[in-house]
């Protein structure tokens, strides 16, 4: 998994195969749509984050 908020680092992400988190910050959502997952900021992606640890 690849965690991203530029749009060369997507694609290189997604051509490398990987799964790829984008964070939009303050880039125009358009501009990383091709990522596999996008959120709105840091906190939603601690969020997620926390979410894939087991309880």
């Amino acid at each position: 998994m690849v965690i991203e908020n530029a749009p060369l680092g997507i694609t290189a992400a997604k051509r490398a195969g990987l799964y790829c988190v984008a964070v939009t910050g303050m880039l125009e959502p358009e501009k990383i749509e091709h990522a596999d997952l996008v959120l709105e900021n840091h906190a939603a992606l601690f969020k997620y984050l926390k979410g894939l640890i087991p309880k």
